[in-house]
């Protein structure tokens, strides 16, 4: 069975072309493959929407990213007290730390890739 023809209206013919540094490339691949796009569509649904197109994770990861989140929320309110100077102590150094790795540990999450090549 032949696809359906698009409207003219509907039709793509006009193209940009972007340089990106490879630390860019790199990012929206990762961020095109966690929405399940390809990094052309991932950059359009985000220019038009204003947007980043939602990740799409199996729910094992949901609940972790969950609670990850729940952690760095934590971290932020710790951050916080600490900044204010009700807490003894610098735990600064620490807390920017461990936010560090959240960040990561929470990119790592959103790469499906790796966790369907088992």
């Amino acid at each position: 069975m032949a696809r359906k023809k698009l409207p003219p209206e509907l039709i793509r013919i006009e193209q940009i072309n972007i340089r990106l540094t490879a630390m860019e490339f790199e990012n929206v691949t990762l961020l095109s493959k966690s929405a399940e796009l390809s990094p052309a569509n991932w950059i359009r649904k985000y220019l038009f929407s204003k947007r980043f197109p939602k990740a799409k994770m199996s729910p094992i990861n949901i609940d972790t990213f969950n609670e990850l989140n729940k952690i760095g929320v934590n971290l932020n309110q710790l951050a916080k007290l600490a900044n204010s100077g009700r807490l003894e102590g610098d735990i600064t150094f620490f807390l920017m730390k461990l936010n560090e790795h959240l960040t990561k540990i929470k990119m790592l999450l959103l790469d499906d890739s790796e966790t369907n090549k088992g």
